[in-house]
């Protein structure tokens, strides 16, 4: 019997046996809140699926054979974070917290009965959170917006997982009025859409907030004709689109009368659609800041002052809409004695997302008596499939440092870098990882968590899955972002000399030792292919898709492999590919892209996947001109 994340307190019974009959009934405790009947629907409806029949719900006394779910009495309450019972007897099983915990027992049982079926052993199950705040953050701004039946699949597992956080990373992509030319090719997320969800994940213990960008990270705001007056640079929207200078641009200058009223619009129209007191404005990576219209003032008065002005306004208005501010720390991170100028209510996201991450940035944000989070991520961003080993590391040692350092939290990021190719299920086992760290201060080695999500999420006969897939990313030699700037490079950014993106570019693909590894990488991702069609057989009904998904991106993993090879080739060893086989891979490409479409649009909205589809276009043509 496995349980993610792992309890504080299990103990089984294993000599004893309780057998959940079909006429069995689930019985609420008359205290029971409105919000704990519809979790017993949730429940019932689990159960339904596990085990083929459906429960009646009651309110009373449980009778033997039932299952009870019922509150703590006053005496009885834990001060634990998130504290539950789980008690599975002969006579029946018993569920029992807190109003707001009760979810997470449920979610307990559940994985039970995955296991056990109707024939459980007698258990009892005592458990608490190690971090109070468990969080995911999810982009839906670089270029995929997901819809709303994605979002709530994705709440159900964070739920599973007993993960208490979901914030949407925003920067273009809500439909806020007035801003038709910055959505108008990006399908955004309506109020309606935001309201439903945040009740979807109330009911499921999940708190939803707001998280947008109020000062940096604007390129799609600011490089419009309607907003381009108030960027950092001049001309910001005489460029053409492109992934790179995404990341690097635009900020908001801070020097233009209308940038804070505008901001503060922004804030106001999108805050009332959540429940929460919790409002992310960001203000990270402010890259551009100083180096154009707000140069002479920030000259003037210092960078690390100028910034620290505007965050406080920005913290100041979301305080009076009564929420607590939070924000990401790596500009603060640099000033923490500035900290102390910041309202006391903020709580700062101190993020980094190196494998080897050090514990320099989480101490200080401790040493300035600060209240933060500590941000790992599950690193599936700028590639077709996440490096699922080195998000194991990054997340293991930013949980190890949130417990050494007293953070409130964990938020586990899943970021959409150049145009959000990889597949959001596959950040399952990252997201699992998060939920196992911050949750329970027990350590599972990267095979053993692989293991147990396996065999929960896919079945006891595919242990091995989870770590299988987490392979895939051991065999791709040129990764999307360095596809993607190839690309960009020869197009954009050769005109222009950007040196920095030649460097990358250089680095990616003059590596000419490279070419020999493609065939046996390629013949590593064909056997990781087949292992995948040979246990769909095997797995639950509801994950054969995922493991169709890995199947279709693992021949894109195999053709770019090929593409960059013959990049290599005739770029850097000026020599001539086989035409034959290039217009043959144009071909591959092609017909794959057919079925990304059909991937991308099961769980998100159109939005930007023609850049996608211009870029496979584009390396089609590049092979075929060969």
């Amino acid at each position: 019997m496995y349980l993610l994340p792992t309890p504080a307190h299990f103990k089984t019974f294993d000599d004893k046996l309780f057998v959940l009959s079909y006429q069995a009934y689930i019985v609420l405790d008359p205290e029971c809140s409105q919000r704990n009947y519809r979790q017993a629907v949730i429940l019932q409806e689990k159960i339904r699926k596990i085990l083929g029949f459906q429960l009646h719900i009651t309110s009373g006394k449980p009778r033997k054979g039932d299952i009870f779910l019922c509150l703590c009495k006053e005496d009885e309450q834990d001060t634990k974070p998130d504290f539950y019972r789980v008690q599975v007897s002969e006579q029946g099983i018993t569920l029992q917290s807190c109003e707001q915990s009760l979810i997470w027992a449920i979610r307990t049982l559940e994985q039970i009965l995955k296991q056990s079926g109707a024939s459980l052993p007698c258990l009892q199950v005592e458990d608490f959170a190690a971090l109070a705040f468990r969080g995911f953050y999810h982009d839906v701004t670089r270029g995929r917006v997901p819809t709303l039946a994605f979002l709530k699949e994705l709440a159900d597992k964070l739920s599973e997982y007993k993960i208490n956080q979901l914030q949407l990373y925003i920067e273009n992509t809500h439909l806020f009025r007035d801003f038709s030319e910055v959505w108008r090719d990006d399908d955004p997320l309506t109020p309606e859409e935001i309201i439903e969800l945040d009740n979807y994940c109330y009911d499921r213990g999940i708190e939803l907030v707001p998280s947008i960008s109020t000062f940096s990270h604007l390129y799609k705001v600011l490089r419009t004709k309607q907003f381009c007056s108030m960027c950092e640079l001049e001309d910001s929207d005489k460029d053409p689109f492109d992934a790179w200078d995404k990341q690097d641009h635009h900020t908001l200058d801070i020097t233009n009368q209308n940038s804070f009223p505008f901001i503060c619009r922004m804030i106001d129209e999108y805050r009332p659609l959540f429940r929460t007191d919790k409002f992310n404005l960001c203000a990270d990576e402010t890259f551009d800041l100083g180096f154009g219209r707000s140069k002479a003032y920030c000259d003037k008065i210092g960078k690390d002052k100028a910034y620290i002005e505007f965050v406080k306004k920005l913290c100041n208005h979301i305080l009076e809409l009564g929420c607590k501010p939070m924000m990401w720390g790596d500009i603060i991170g640099k000033y923490p004695e500035l900290v102390k100028e910041l309202p006391a209510e903020m709580v700062y996201l101190n993020w980094d997302y190196s494998p080897n991450v050090k514990e320099d940035e989480t101490r200080k944000f401790a040493q300035a008596n600060a209240v933060f989070c500590n941000c790992p991520g599950v690193i599936s961003w700028s590639r077709l499939v996440p490096d699922s080993k080195n998000a194991y590391k990054n997340i293991r040692k930013m949980a190890e440092y949130a417990y050494r350092y007293h953070a409130v939290g964990l938020l586990n990021t899943d970021w959409g870098d150049f145009h959000h190719i990889c597949h959001p299920k596959f950040s399952l086992a990252g997201t699992i990882c998060g939920a196992q760290f911050s949750w329970s201060r027990e350590i599972l080695e990267y095979d053993e968590l692989n293991r147990q999500i396996s065999i929960l999420e896919f079945g006891k006969d595919c242990e091995q899955l989870s770590s299988l897939m987490g392979e895939i990313s051991n065999h791709i030699l040129y990764n999307w972002m360095s596809i993607c700037a190839f690309r960009e490079y020869e197009i954009y950014h050769k005109a222009k000399q950007n040196q920095d993106v030649k460097r990358f570019v250089d680095a990616k693909f003059s590596d000419a030792t490279l070419i020999d590894q493609v065939k046996s990488c390629n013949a590593s991702l064909a056997q990781i292919q087949q292992e995948l069609l040979h246990k769909l057989p095997q797995t639950f009904g509801d994950t054969k898709e995922l493991l169709n998904a890995y199947i279709v991106v693992l021949d894109a993993c195999c053709y770019l492999n090929q593409v960059g090879a013959i990049v290599t080739q005739k770029e850097y060893l000026h020599q001539q590919p086989d035409k034959n086989c290039a217009a043959a891979l144009a071909t591959h490409l092609e017909e794959w892209l057919y079925y990304y479409k059909k991937l991308w649009r099961s769980v998100s909205k159109e939005s930007e996947l023609f850049h996608i589809v211009e870029i496979i276009c584009w390396y089609a043509d590049y092979l075929r001109t060969l």
